[in-house]
């Protein structure tokens, strides 16, 4: 039978090892979250450059 200790141990590695997950998990998703911002500010600047729009744009 495994000692308190051992037990203690365990579950301290395996909370270590949640914690590193959650860690990446959340990289991951800022990651995304940056590709998708980027993408959609570029997608503007194209449709700003193919429609003329840029006329519009006040200087300040």
């Amino acid at each position: 039978m495994p000692t308190f200790e051992a037990l203690m141990d365990l579950a301290s590695k395996q909370t270590k090892e949640s914690q590193i997950a959650f860690a990446k998990e959340n990289q991951i998703r800022q990651a995304r979250e940056k590709v998708k911002r980027l993408e959609e500010e570029r997608k503007e600047k194209e449709r700003i450059r193919s429609d003329g729009s840029f006329d519009l744009i006040q200087p300040l």
